[in-house]
């Protein structure tokens, strides 16, 4: 009886663990993320909806978004960031959609489901204010310039696809746009007064238009390199779109009488929101010397922004551009005559300085004799020079539903120049295609009967196949569930994994039982390795030996001998049973240390005979204790 209660209780263990195995992706930990750029806002203006997703948890599929009541998608993008981030580099997928309320009140943009990896995750519904706006149009600026002129003639049917979208990008590459020279070493920090480590926080332009770019650069000051690898904690950077550059760079300066070694930390930002803004501090974890039993946290100092909203007066064709754009438009078949029926595909460029992910799509004008259908877009963009450049280019299919002279209107497209502070406009031009009436729909005989009319509609139909062929026989599988020995195994997966558990919880008991003795264990290697990476730096050598015998004896010893007096370390190692002479020797290392600290430079023995003695010292220390 008691055998087989105990069975049962395993085999209800079993199930419970197995049940949370299986729990859905979603209550795991979702690698999706939804937000938006604001949660309150009128009827006139827009809202970014952003769907992240961690490109590490497997390839991501295209968000689905729910059924938005109240709300119209006037514009989307998408695109990749990268972060490399102490050597790790990090993946995201980022899907924008630009948002127009259709109405005013309390609005919800329910959950977005994406399959990452094979696994369906849904996000949290994000809930959204909207007021009544004025509803007044919006008058085009008297200020705004017409774009490129004198583009060459890349219209009309007849044109190669790929020789015109070569033209196209020829074209887009000599489109004029304004560069930035590289920043020099910056100037030494007012609050720089000979510290160790310091961290500083900038940006180029704290009262920038909403929508410009801004560099947050972030530098580190230190004297000399820690011997682990430093912890970066960026900040959130709420209220901002923003992308970390992969690149670093170093320098040497002198400030406060020291040699700082400085590294520079660069994220390119885009305020989504105006007003008053603040980028949290950021954080840098450095540890210690070499042993890692303490370390420091630095922080830098907030950044305080205000961020000025765009001005009115914005054009019909504005959808929320900032920054300095060009265009260029072209149209292309692969027949050399059209005819009713006929697909054509329009080609925009659009290349400039800017937030080219968030783009929205230009306005596409009215053409009644023409079908429409969705554009798809491609980025290439870069950060160079100083700024956040490339080329967004669009297509769309469109299709001519009447034979004749049509025309294409010329697209425009409007932005927001923050240099010079007023809405610019620019366009393509226009196109004439000629489109002749469809031959396939004047062939048929008016004296035809209806069955012949009949016969000819079902042979143009399509043929509809099977996605996957059945088989020919059904069969029943030659052993049950139960009766296959994978099943019996799978019940043992649960037992193992509480046997693996026990163990785990064993080990880390005796890790903190013992962690003395395991640093002991550790600190001759580890101390081996300091000195190595102390003689790269010749001019530290007398203090880095001091520093290195000082916390290897404290770590062998397990008590603090940091404020001891020479003569208290011989002490406390002659009482732990080190030989005389090792101690003296212990001793005369500590004396050369503080003679080289303050020594002037070449009036001591070299660097590396200190280290030497150093490195001997500590062997015959190891042997000892």
């Amino acid at each position: 009886m008691k055998n087989t209660a105990k069975q049962l209780s395993i085999i209800l263990l079993g199930v419970l663990l197995l049940a949370l195995a299986a729990l859905p992706a979603s209550a795991q930990g979702s690698p999706v993320t939804a937000s938006v750029d604001r949660t309150s806002l009128s009827t006139d203006e827009t809202l970014t909806l952003s769907v992240t997703v961690d490109s590490s948890a497997g390839q991501p599929g295209q968000p689905v978004l729910p059924v938005l009541d109240g709300f119209e998608v006037v514009g989307t993008s998408s695109g990749r960031q990268l972060s490399m981030v102490n050597g790790a580099t990090t993946a995201q997928s980022i899907t924008q959609y630009r948002l127009r309320p259709s109405r005013a009140g309390d609005l919800a943009i329910g959950p977005i489901s994406v399959e990452v990896g094979g696994q369906y995750f849904a996000t949290e519904p994000i809930a959204v204010t909207v007021t009544q706006g004025t509803g007044q149009p919006q008058q085009p600026s008297a200020s705004n310039q017409p774009g490129l002129g004198g583009l060459p003639d890349l219209f009309g049917p007849g044109v190669d696809p790929a020789a015109l979208l070569d033209q196209l990008s020829q074209l887009a590459e000599q489109l004029p746009y304004a560069s930035a020279q590289p920043l020099d070493p910056a100037q030494a920090p007012s609050q720089l007064g000979g510290q160790d480590y310091f961290l500083e926080a900038t940006v180029d332009n704290p009262t920038p238009y909403q929508g410009e770019q801004v560099l947050y650069t972030l530098r580190f000051y230190r004297t000399s390199n820690p011997f682990r690898q430093i912890e970066y904690q960026a900040p959130a950077f709420t209220g901002f779109w923003n992308e970390q550059l992969p690149d670093q760079k170093e320098y040497s300066m002198e400030a406060a009488g020291r040699t700082y070694l400085v590294t520079e930390l660069q994220t390119v930002l885009f305020p989504t929101v105006s007003g008053q803004l603040a980028i949290d501090p950021a954080a840098l974890v450095v540890p210690s010397d070499f042993l890692g039993s303490r370390s420091a946290t630095l922080q830098s100092e907030a950044v305080a922004m205000d961020v000025k909203p765009l001005p009115a007066g914005a054009p019909d064709s504005f959808q929320g551009a900032v920054g300095q754009f060009e265009i260029a438009s072209a149209v292309s078949t692969d027949k050399a005559d059209i005819q009713v029926g006929d697909a054509v595909t329009q080609h925009i460029a659009i290349r400039g300085q800017g937030n080219l992910e968030t783009l929205a799509d230009p306005t596409w004008p009215a053409a009644a004799e023409w079908r429409a259908f969705d554009s798809k877009t491609e980025t290439d963009a870069k950060f160079a020079d100083g700024k956040f450049a490339g080329t967004r280019t669009y297509e769309r299919v469109l299709v001519p539903t009447q034979a004749g002279q049509l025309t294409l209107p010329a697209v425009e497209f409007g932005y927001f120049d923050p240099t010079q502070g007023t809405y610019q406009t620019v366009s393509g031009e226009a196109s004439q295609i000629n489109v002749a009436p469809d031959a396939a729909a004047a062939a048929p005989s008016t004296s035809a009967g209806p069955a012949a009319k009949a016969s000819a509609l079902v042979s143009n139909a399509p043929v509809i196949r099977p996605l996957k062929p059945a088989p020919a026989k059904w069969s029943k599988a030659a052993q049950s569930l139960p009766q296959r020995p994978g099943y019996w195994l799978l019940w043992g997966v649960p037992l193992a994994l509480i046997a693996g558990q026990a163990l785990w919880q064993r080990r880390l008991q005796y890790a903190q039982v013992n962690a003395g003795a395991l640093r002991s264990q550790k600190a001759a290697k580890q101390a081996h390795q300091a000195l190595k990476q102390a003689r790269q730096h010749p001019a530290d050598a007398y203090a880095a030996a001091g520093r290195i015998l000082t916390e290897y004896i404290g770590v062998k010893l397990n008590r603090s001998v940091i404020g001891l007096t020479q003569q208290g370390v011989v002490d406390a190692l002659l009482a732990a049973g080190v030989d005389a002479t090792v101690a003296s020797r212990v001793q005369s290392i500590l004396t050369q240390s503080e003679m080289g600290r303050f020594a002037p430079v070449g009036s001591l023995p070299a660097s590396d005979d200190v280290l030497a003695q150093t490195e001997q010292v500590i062997d015959a220390l190891d042997l000892a204790l």
